[in-house]
């Protein structure tokens, strides 16, 4: 079972990111919520994540600062990036620093589910460890 950590300063995305999520029918344990990169960062320090979906444009802090400082804390977490900027700039950093995707909103919830369920595929997180 997978944590899935959300990163948006829209709540609307948010809330309907979790939704489609919680509905996917993926092997999710527990979908997180953050409204801004420092909520996000605590999140990672606290909980087992291994799935951060972040958008771009937040406040202070931005989804690629997000990310450097999600690597230092957790060098595993996998990375989706959110955004409304085609930037190619931040396109670039993203991959540089990881990411696993770079979606446009709006999104496409098949594109979006898709992308999640390819991630979570790949990392093929082992079941509870087993004492033999």
């Amino acid at each position: 079972m997978y944590n899935i950590l959300i990163v948006d300063d829209e709540p609307l995305i948010c809330k309907g990111l979790t939704s489609l999520l919680a509905a996917s029918g993926l092997s999710i344990d527990h979908i997180y919520n953050a409204y801004n990169a420092y909520e996000a960062l605590d999140y990672l320090r606290m909980e087992e994540i291994d799935l951060l979906v972040t958008d771009i444009q937040m406040g202070a802090m931005n989804g690629i600062e997000l990310m450097h400082e999600a690597k230092l804390i957790k060098p595993w977490v996998q990375t989706i990036i959110v955004s409304a900027h085609e930037t190619f700039q931040y396109a670039q950093m993203a991959i540089k620093l990881g990411a696993k995707d770079y979606l446009i909103k709006p999104l496409n919830s098949e594109q979006f589910l898709d992308s999640v369920r390819n991630v979570l595929l790949k990392m093929n997180k082992p079941a509870a460890a087993s004492e033999a």
